[in-house]
């Protein structure tokens, strides 16, 4: 049984039902169009219909993982969408080099891992992150993070002596990074990069980003930003 080739990059869409979408890249992560008119048009194919799917992420092997309709669903190219029973009210995942997922639940802060759909495994969780509500996940610099508020947390307990990174002034609500390269975070109404941990995170400008709220943001294998 073969699976479909895996694709850089995976987008989520209310209902999973666009035939065709215009994606903008960021012109500040690499040389490329800056406006509606001058974008490559993109021809997203339908894999499943499934309603109000709020998030989306691909495993190291090909799966894809998404949350829809309060439920973590698995699909791996082949017939319908397997979904969890379990109600985690998932509000983020996030895919770890190790082939799991990692969940962040929506009704207290907790991560959960997911390997396959037979049950999870609650993950130590960072004490500076309990009681509070898990914004974004991403990992970056070798290790998983977590976004609350204004800062950025090591999610993982073994991780609790690495420093927070702290956007003042701003509500980060998502971050991504390449493997290799720096990391991007979206405030309400702003765009940064981060080039190392201890770095200061740069404000960077995009003519059809700037004064636009930021939803989502994803990094492709070339190390563009979305």
């Amino acid at each position: 049984m073969s699976r479909p080739p895996s694709p850089p990059l995976v987008f989520a869409t209310a209902r999973l039902a666009l035939g065709l979408a215009i994606l903008l890249p960021l012109s500040f992560a690499r040389p490329g169009p800056t406006t509606a008119a001058d974008a490559p048009v993109f021809t997203l194919h339908i894999v499943a219909r499934t309603r109000n799917v709020t998030d989306v992420v691909q495993a190291v092997d090909g799966t894809l993982w998404f949350i829809a309709e309060g439920r973590v669903c698995r699909f791996d190219g082949m017939g319908d969408p397997h979904c969890l029973t379990r109600e985690l009210q998932p509000r983020r995942l996030l895919a770890s080099p190790d082939g799991s997922v990692l969940v962040a639940a929506q009704q207290q802060t907790s991560l959960f891992s997911l390997m396959d759909l037979s049950g999870t495994k609650a993950v130590s969780l960072n004490p500076a992150l309990k009681g509070v509500s898990i914004a974004d996940l991403c990992w970056w610099n070798g290790i998983p993070w977590a976004a609350t508020g204004s800062r950025l947390i090591p999610a993982f307990e073994r991780d609790a002596r690495t420093p927070a990174i702290e956007l003042a002034g701003e509500t980060i609500v998502a971050v991504a990074a390449h493997a290799t390269g720096p990391l991007y975070i979206a405030s309400q109404n702003a765009l940064f990069r981060l080039g190392a941990p201890n770095a200061t995170a740069t404000r960077v400008s995009n003519a059809d980003v700037d004064g636009h709220s930021i939803t989502a943001l994803a990094v492709d294998a070339k190390g563009a930003v979305w």
